[in-house]
């Protein structure tokens, strides 16, 4: 993901700073946060299983840490790197060329479409 307040800097920064768009990794890092008495807490509990479902059937942490260690010792990095399944390489193209409003469909439906089987 770009982090919008270095937009500017990019240019002179070319050489000495690499941004990283990671896919989905797998961690332990997600934490159920809503309380019992929550109106939403139905939903979220929904959204949570699929968080926790892409999670583990995400990468090993070690792919990216290796693809780290590649960047760091790189003489000349690229500005800017993907490290995801090709799922989510297409995902960073199709949002490029698409015109928001039919990316954002085509990602609900995905989404829809997709984690109505899985979960």
């Amino acid at each position: 993901m770009k982090v919008e307040f270095l937009s500017g800097f990019e240019k002179d920064l070319a050489n000495t700073i690499s941004i990283i768009g990671a896919g989905v990794i797998r961690n332990k890092f997600t934490v159920p946060t809503r309380t019992a008495d929550d109106p939403y807490k139905s939903q979220f509990t929904k959204t949570l299983a699929i968080i926790e479902n892409d999670e583990a059937k995400g990468w090993a942490p070690e792919i990216l840490a290796k693809k780290m260690v590649q960047i760091v010792e790189c003489r000349k990095p690229k500005q800017r790197y993907v490290i995801a399944s090709f799922e989510q390489k297409l995902a960073v193209v199709l949002k490029k060329i698409l015109p928001a409003k039919i990316f954002g469909k085509n990602l609900l439906f995905h989404h829809l479409f997709y984690h109505r089987f899985i979960i």
